[in-house]
This record gives C-alpha cells, sequence and structure tokens, in this order.
C-alpha cells in the first residue's frame, strides 16, 4: 500500500521555492498495518518539527493521472534566471586524472562508455572530498570516472564507492 504526502502551498517560503513544490509527491511504503500506523503517527511529528508546517494531505496518483497531467503540461518550456556558485578548476589536474586513468571509469573499472569529439575515452573527472564542501582541487583528490558512475556517485554518495576512490586515487603517478 503506498502513502504519498503532497506538499501543501501554504509553506512559508519564498514564491519562488514555492513555484518547484507544485507537484511533488513524496512516496513512503507502508507494506504492513504496523507500517501505516507508525506513518500515521510520525505526521504530527513532521508537522510538529516543522519540517512541513501543515498536516499533509493523503492521496495517491494513478500512473492514468499522470499521464493526464503530462498530456496537459505547457508544450513550452518556461525560462527560469539563476545565479550560481561555480569552482573553477585547474585544467591540469582533471587531464591527469583522465590519462591516469587509461580510459577506465575507475569506480566500475571498465572502459568507458564511449569516445568524445576527439576519440578519446569520455570520462568524467570526479572529486571525491567534494570542491563546495571544502576539497581540493588536486590529483590526490580526483579519479576518472564513467558518465553514469559520476552521477552514481554525486546522487547516492555512498561510503564503499567513496573509499574505493580514494583507494585509487592514492596510486596516481602515470
Amino acid at each position: 500500500m503506498l502513502f504519498p504526502i503532497y506538499v501543501a502551498q501554504s509553506l512559508p517560503i519564498s514564491a519562488e521555492v514555492k513555484s518547484s513544490f507544485n507537484d511533488i509527491v513524496l512516496v513512503i511504503v507502508a507494506p504492513t498495518l504496523i507500517g501505516c500506523i507508525v506513518f500515521i503517527l510520525l505526521i504530527p511529528l513532521v508537522c510538529f518539527f516543522g519540517l512541513f508546517f501543515i498536516i499533509p494531505k493523503l492521496f495517491i496518483l494513478e500512473n492514468e493521472q499522470i499521464l493526464k497531467r503530462a498530456q496537459n503540461a505547457s508544450r513550452k518550456a518556461a525560462t527560469l534566471n539563476k545565479v550560481t556558485k561555480t569552482f573553477e578548476r585547474d585544467p591540469n589536474v582533471i587531464e591527469y586524472a583522465k590519462r591516469w586513468a587509461k580510459g577506465i571509469c575507475q569506480l566500475f573499472d571498465q572502459l568507458a562508455p564511449y569516445k568524445n569529439k576527439k576519440n578519446k575515452p569520455h570520462l568524467h573527472t570526479y572529486h571525491i572530498k567534494w570542491i563546495s564542501k571544502g576539497g581540493e582541487d588536486t590529483i590526490e583528490n580526483t579519479v576518472a570516472l564513467c558518465p553514469n558512475c559520476h552521477d552514481k556517485m554525486h546522487v547516492l554518495d555512498l561510503n564503499e564507492d567513496i573509499q574505493k576512490a580514494r583507494a585509487k586515487s592514492k596510486n596516481s603517478s602515470i
């Protein structure tokens, strides 16, 4: 049984942030009676501690409802102006990490999935300790990863993957 929570628009946050919550649905799986009871007991706690500031409405969106919403969606993408902070990385560190990898993803231990326009294996340079979290732009803090593994590292941030990347980065000589 699925219990989605609809994040309502009455949150005390800016209009820009609110607009990004328009159709967000968080799904919590509660397959047993105990799971259902725990879920129901958590709703007041979530609201009490100010995570939502509201009592969420429970509802289930069926595939047909999602399809109907998608078909009725605006065909023209909206534009957004954003200000972001970026970090300038040293191109020599990037190139060194890719050369040292010799075309092999240092997490998956397989050849890069495809070659770029210069006919070189397409790998991304990944900072083990993210620069945004105080990591350095050095060869000791970088490994070359295939696009899927690079995405995996940022999405899942698994400790075993981080440890494997650290072990690979320590062997940093071409």
